[in-house]
């Protein structure tokens, strides 16, 4: 298999990452579609969350290499994880 240039490659593997996701989709029950739904929104908020934390901690490394207070440990836990999100909703 002769994949190109490097651009070729990339549009390759998206292609195929979207076609399987199309096949899995397709071929699945409402009930299971729903629960794939699930699924990409809990990566989606992972994600999400975990650019927040890498941002803050980018910002606090700016800050200590310029002699600036990094804002402490309560400043490292300002993004959270899903858990400490949901607070004592997310228990019982």
């Amino acid at each position: 298999m002769d994949f190109g240039a490097a651009l070729s490659l990339n549009d390759l593997t998206v292609r195929a990452v979207v076609d399987r996701a199309f096949a899995e989709v397709h071929g699945a029950d409402n009930a299971t579609r729903q629960l794939m739904l699930i699924e990409i929104q809990a990566k989606q908020l992972a994600l999400s969350i975990l650019a927040r934390q890498e941002s803050i901690a980018a910002s606090a490394d700016a800050a200590a290499s310029h002699g600036e207070p990094a804002g402490g440990p309560a400043h490292e836990h300002e993004a959270g994880t899903p858990q400490d999100m949901m607070g004592d909703e997310g228990e019982g």
